[in-house]
């Protein structure tokens, strides 16, 4: 009632005569739904906030998917297809080794019709179960155009692996590329990209992609239930590519074999990542950490290191600290380590616990106040720029989660200094 109210009186307030532009700036910020509740207040509101509702279209469920397509192919659809910028189709559980959402052939038909209608689309995520019919996306494969497109991610499957990779080659506009696989491919087709900065496929792939003149920053490879080979992979990207950050996402392998490889291989990489996502109970066994710190000697630039590789739900600070202390002095170049929930940083010298996450749910972040105190308000800043990944979706930088634990942070950081002080 209350925006009804104002809207009725906006020839007479400040509203009117602000830019289009200022008013786009502070409405880009708002949910969906305070967006659809100005949309409803004046033709103005209507006009800014319809294409910001559309810009961003994410569908996970077979209704959300249906409702897209009714819209698209109302009257008004032409129109609305215009302001569609990022759209994501997919059901995932958070890694790309695990897809659910199941399309109908129908359903299908009709997203293959209604895509190529997206002719600003800048990011396009396509991802269902091996059990929805790959037929019905032929003919976008086929022809579609997008000249704007950057950012493509696409599950592959046998019968339309020749067809995607025609459809990439077609856009070399694409900087970022996303490829998982549906079932085993003997054969790839050469994958030409002269922009590329950031590819996440299969290991199986990696001699069929072109990084054109070392231009890539990240590469991200999946080694799959029923994949074993490790230094070839690793061997021909090397021979390729100098990526600034590598990460591997694996589930059968020993993550020791995989960064012996990548210490061969990729000596000057400078971020490392690696997620087991088979479920194991055990940490990393005094014998494991010998056998890491050997191999990050043979890093000469490496500071960030992350090893998500096993599923510890008990932590023993004092091993981990050693751990991570034997690491720091088999590196001198690390500044930043991630090993199970907790993220440690080394500051003058010394190596402090910094953050820990909790995955249970819901998920929490705790921000160390030895952190807080050798860098204060600029701890913002420090942590957005150590975590571009989050562990899930509800978590890290850029969420209300994340903001909302910073903010308790500094709160009881400033209370405890304050009754300190007090004390006095």
């Amino acid at each position: 009632m209350v925006l009804t109210r104002r809207a009725t009186l906006a020839s007479k307030s400040i509203i009117r005569w602000l830019p289009n532009e200022m008013l786009t700036a502070v409405m880009r910020d708002a949910s969906k739904p305070d967006l659809l509740a100005l949309s409803a207040t004046s033709r103005l509101f209507r006009n800014i906030a319809t294409p910001l509702l559309y810009r961003t279209i994410q569908l996970s469920t077979i209704a959300q998917v249906n409702y897209f397509l009714r819209t698209m192919e109302q009257r008004s659809g032409t129109l609305l297809s215009r302001y569609v910028r990022n759209i994501t189709i997919t059901a995932g559980h958070g890694d790309r080794l695990k897809i659910t959402l199941s399309l109908p052939l129908v359903t299908v038909t009709a997203l293959g019709s209604v895509l190529p209608r997206l002719c600003h689309l800048e990011r396009l995520k396509l991802e269902v179960s091996e059990v929805t019919p790959s037929s019905g996306f032929v003919d976008m494969l086929q022809h579609a155009q997008f000249p704007n497109l950057s950012a493509f991610h696409h599950s592959l499957r046998m019968d339309t692996a020749a067809l995607v990779s025609s459809f990439i080659n077609r856009h070399p506009t694409i900087t970022n590329l996303t490829l998982t696989l549906r079932e085993r491919l003997e054969q790839w087709n050469p994958i030409l990209l002269p922009n590329l900065t950031v590819y996440h496929g299969p290991s199986t792939s990696i001699a069929s992609v072109d990084f054109h003149g070392r231009s890539v920053a990240l590469v991200s490879l999946s080694w799959y239930p029923d994949d074993f080979e490790v230094e070839q992979p690793l061997l021909q990207l090397g021979s390729i590519a100098s990526p600034e950050i590598f990460m591997a996402i694996f589930c059968d392998l020993e993550g020791t074999t995989i960064l012996g490889s990548t210490a061969r291989n990729l000596p000057h990489v400078r971020h490392i990542h690696f997620r087991k996502t088979l479920e194991t109970p055990q940490g990393v066994s005094p014998h494991d950490a010998l056998e890491i710190a050997d191999l990050l000697k043979k890093f000469d630039a490496l500071s960030i290191l992350e090893l998500f590789i096993d599923q510890r739900t008990e932590h023993d600070s004092e091993r981990d600290r050693e751990t991570i202390v034997l690491w720091g002095e088999a590196c001198k170049t690390l500044v930043w380590i991630a090993l199970y929930e907790g993220r440690w940083m080394r500051v003058q010298g010394h190596w402090i616990f910094a953050i820990r996450f909790s995955s249970a749910n819901p998920p929490c972040l705790h921000i160390s106040y030895t952190l807080v105190r050798a860098y204060g308000a600029n701890v913002v800043c420090l942590v957005r720029v150590y975590l571009p990944r989050p562990l899930n979706a509800d978590s890290g930088p850029e969420t209300p989660l994340f903001w909302a634990s910073m903010a308790a942070t500094f709160q009881t950081f400033l209370n405890s200094e304050v009754g300190a002080a007090q004390r006095k």
